[in-house]
């Protein structure tokens, strides 16, 4: 099993976000490893941007 790449994942992320709204989206913050020692990899991310709604200015859950 292949370990994602969170920067590659982040960026991804960011890629989409500002197709559906509109604007650029950065990180506000790495993304972290919210758990270790599971089968699965699970991080949480931190981005902004002008247009994204005040909600998604919280950890996501990638």
């Amino acid at each position: 099993m292949t370990e994602p790449k969170p920067l590659e994942m982040s960026m991804a992320l960011g890629a989409s976000l500002e197709c559906r709204f509109g604007g650029e989206i950065s990180e506000s913050a790495p993304p972290v490893r919210a758990a270790e020692g599971q089968d699965f990899a699970t991080y949480l991310v931190q981005i902004s941007g002008e247009r994204l709604p005040p909600s998604w200015a919280a950890s996501l859950v990638a």
